[in-house]
């Protein structure tokens, strides 16, 4: 093989989303610091480039980033045309619109679709930050599609004006956001969980969101009627103040009790507590702006003249069998599923026959609904196309995988596969699919790194933090890989890991709801049913849910629906586990000022 040119970087970054494009500015800004801070800097880095391999000609950049607290920030995502963004740092950065083939780590060269096998580039540092593609039930039927970029919500939303019925199929945030979200369509949505948005929320709160839905809907009807003061939570709400443990399901004593995730697990409360509280609260009106990704679109189907809190259904502990054509249907000689009590609406109030449905879906517990529309939304994998068209990886080992020992909190199947041609320690596709690292960010190969949704945090986490699939966690990453690839350069081997890996945090919305999530908020990884783990919960209809997860005296995680104020106290609590045994029958009085008390 004859090599026409080989250009060289200092640092490649494969991948244009969140992590790939923090990293690349991380390291632009460390190359290019200014002279009153370079005492310990090498002088030739400003001389080093960079290079950002993109596979479309934008990229993913953060905007009006605001810290909330010290470990939580919010901020918006923008694409911006990769030419634009590299501007700031014209001699040291340089966009690549291409797509990785093959990975040579031994040689440090890459290989890429259009520059062709003779014009390899070669690099010092590389980092695969390509992100994930969303799980779909079917890739190639005409009426299924999955969310995952701008394009594809573009697609959605196009396609959803002549849609009269959604099934959404998923259960996490983006399905959360679709459902509250969507208008003017029957939505059916199907999740494998007894509740609403199993991985953020357990069934407590999962009830909060579904029933202030229910009297955020009641109360826009009234509005328009001209009445609204016999809604339930509208005129005055009363604030519960509750103590809760987790007990094993099958007591015949206890009544009340809700489900949790866990299955075999039930919450009820805690007998003869003086915790335990109703107190009357005023009106509160919490911040009611969408998802960031729906931000600003119009997500309305073909109905028109309908009343949206009555076009919602939750089909629950159900998957997708089959997906049926209308002559398919027709040959099973079965009916179809009527969703809601109107039936098969239309636009205007007639009924569609069960032949006119595109597309008809069985499920699991052998309901057939007709719809027009079927939105994959069951989360999403390592992303390492097109080098594996089936995104799975080409095993070269024995298929059994076997366990990571050595950490209880993050055990994991791991194996090696071929990933661009090179073989990776990676997680089980049980667990998406990514690349295996270090604290320092390194994959198995040398001098290759990986960051965002394509990596696997593989290392003792902390009491507090655990890896998810979330925007501020790419970034959280490629600002870290961003760092230890310039002081590996440099000669330090042991970068300390960034203290945002120490608590885990995330802000959202839900249902129109402001949704913090701290530290362990759903007693992941601890033993819920110890008897020294406990709930502390303050709840008031409609408007506020709060819970903590306490353990001997001490919180380790949190959720706040709403505009509670207490996201800072609650996270300081968590990271410095202070013993609050004396505190806990004030510690969500809505009376008490939490940050007052405790600075």
């Amino acid at each position: 093989m004859t090599l026409n040119s080989v250009s060289h970087y200092d640092f490649v970054i494969i991948g244009g989303g969140i992590a790939g494009v923090v990293c690349a500015e991380t390291l632009c800004e460390l190359l290019n610091l200014s002279e009153y801070s370079r005492a310990s800097v090498l002088q030739a880095d400003h001389l080093k480039r960079v290079a950002l391999v993109s596979a479309t000609e934008t990229v993913k950049t953060t905007i009006n980033l605001q810290r909330i607290t010290n470990m939580i920030e919010s901020f918006d995502v923008e694409e911006k045309s990769g030419s634009s963004w590299s501007e700031t740092w014209p001699n040291t950065i340089t966009v690549i619109h291409d797509i990785l083939l093959k990975l040579d780590p031994f040689g440090h060269v890459i290989y890429l679709q259009k520059s062709g096998i003779n014009n390899p580039i070669s690099y010092g540092k590389l980092c695969l930050t390509t992100g994930g593609v969303p799980r779909l039930i079917d890739p190639k039927h005409p009426y299924v599609i999955g969310l995952r970029d701008t394009e594809s919500i573009e697609t959605f939303q196009n396609r959803l004006q002549g849609t009269r019925r959604l099934m959404l199929v998923g259960n996490g945030g983006i399905a959360t956001e679709i459902a509250h979200e969507v208008s003017g369509c029957q939505i059916i949505w199907v999740i494998k969980d007894s509740s609403i948005s199993a991985p953020f929320l357990d069934p407590v709160a999962a009830a909060f969101l579904l029933e202030a839905r229910e009297i955020s809907k009641q109360g826009n009807s009234e509005e328009k009627g001209g009445s609204a003061s016999n809604l339930p939570g509208v005129a005055s709400e009363v604030t519960q103040i509750r103590r809760m443990r987790y007990v094993v399901a099958g007591n015949d004593s206890v009544e009340d009790i809700s489900e949790t995730s866990k299955g075999h697990l039930i919450l009820v409360p805690v007998q003869n507590q003086p915790l335990e509280s109703h107190i009357s609260k005023p009106q509160v009106t919490g911040a009611a702006l969408g998802p960031d990704w729906a931000h600003g679109r119009n997500l309305l189907g073909r109905l028109t003249n309908t009343v949206d809190g009555g076009l919602l259904k939750v089909v629950y502990q159900a998957k997708i069998k089959t997906l049926l054509s209308p002559e398919e249907f027709l040959g099973k000689k079965r009916s179809e599923t009527l969703p809601l009590p109107n039936g098969n609406i239309t636009d205007n109030g007639s009924v569609i026959p069960v032949d006119d449905w595109p597309v008809y879906v069985e499920l699991t517990n052998n309901e057939i609904y007709g719809c027009d529309l079927v939105v994959s939304a069951i989360g999403v994998e390592a992303n390492f196309s097109p080098f594996n068209k089936n995104n799975r990886g080409d095993t070269d080992t024995d298929a059994s995988a076997h366990k990571n020992s050595g950490n209880d909190d993050n055990e994991a199947d791991t194996t090696k596969s071929l990933v661009f041609g090179c073989s990776f320690d990676r997680v089980s596709m049980r667990l998406g699919g990514g690349l295996l690292i270090d604290e320092q960010m390194r994959t198995s190969c040398k001098d290759v790194y990986a960051a965002g949704d394509c990596a696997y945090a593989h290392w003792t986490w902390s009491p507090h933090w655990f890896q998810m699939r979330l925007w501020n966690q790419a970034r959280q990453m490629g600002f870290h890989a961003a760092k230890c690839m310039f002081c590996h350069t440099n000669g330090d081997t042991n970068v300390p890991l960034d203290f945002s890996f120490e608590l885990f945090t995330h802000v959202t919305y839900f249902f129109g709801f402001k949704v913090v999530l701290l530290g362990r908020f759903n007693g992941q990884g601890m033993n819920l049913s110890d008897p020294d783990t406990y709930i502390l919960m303050r709840v008031t209809r409609g408007r506020e849910f709060i819970k903590c997860i306490m353990q001997s005296g001490r919180m380790h995680g949190a959720v706040l629906i709403g505009e509670t104020d207490l996201e800072e106290t609650l996270e300081n609590l968590i990271l410095n586990q202070i013993d609050l045994t004396n505190l806990e029958d004030h510690l969500l009085d809505p009376d008490v000022d939490l940050s007052d008390y405790f600075d």
